[in-house]
């Protein structure tokens, strides 16, 4: 070896020539190699050799995903990487507001009503070496169109005013998010958390009760009864 890296070598007997370049040897070399015979007479052979880095594969990237979700119904997914050269990956994704990705790579979202209509969502998968791939699909997000469901009862007999009328309501949907009001004499009143609520009657008449139920994509129903007192 006439011009060699550092760590280059060449058998004598052989010719074979040896050489692992590492990390800090990376760009251009010129190799020079000369032959002599036992007379003294020798030719030599120059040329370049250009030193890289291995090849970076992009991570790969999989996930099963349903592409419809409705309104006030959580939806989410498990995204799944790996990488061919064993490199660390981090995975992120571009969707609609509110759409979040954790460090186990679980997709969540609660789709609201402004999101109805079709939502692009993209996962992004890169390695430590700045490689990457993607994950694109469209979700299409529907109305919740359901009316929610409220259920209460007002007394079937007359009342004394100044006496306390108890109710209990109950509200449910199919999205399992209901906001539960009630109102008596037009009044709002509060409800505990297993929905009941005491009220004195304070007035001689017929008093109209009401419960309204309203869910997340913005049904409403209303239940109405009324007391004599």
């Amino acid at each position: 070896l006439l011009t060699a890296p550092d760590g280059m070598t060449i058998n004598a007997s052989s010719g074979l020539v040896q050489w692992t370049p590492p990390l800090s040897q990376v760009g251009p070399h010129q190799i020079a190699v000369a032959v002599v015979d036992p007379s003294g007479a020798g030719v030599s052979q120059t040329y370049s050799l250009l030193v890289v880095t291995q090849y970076n594969n992009p991570p790969i990237l999989s996930a099963r995903v349903a592409t419809n979700a409705l309104v006030g119904v959580p939806y989410g997914f498990q995204v799944r990487a790996s990488d061919p050269d064993g490199d660390a990956v981090t995975v992120t994704i571009q969707g609609p507001p509110g759409m979040t990705i954790d460090s186990n790579w679980q997709v969540t979202w609660l789709p609201g009503v402004t999101n109805v209509g079709t939502q692009l969502v993209r996962i992004i998968g890169t390695d430590s070496r700045s490689a990457s791939s993607s994950l694109s699909f469209y979700l299409t997000v529907l109305p919740d169109t359901t009316a929610p469901f409220v259920q209460f009862a007002c007394p079937t007999t007359p009342m004394p005013v100044g006496s306390t009328l108890d109710l209990t309501a109950t509200a449910s949907d199919t999205s399992g998010r209901v906001t539960l009001q009630l109102w008596v004499d037009n009044v709002q009143v509060a409800l505990d958390s297993q929905g009941h609520a005491s009220v004195t009657l304070t007035r001689v008449g017929t008093v109209p009760v009401a419960g309204i139920a309203t869910d997340f994509g913005g049904n409403s129903t209303t239940n109405l009864c009324y007391v004599t007192v």
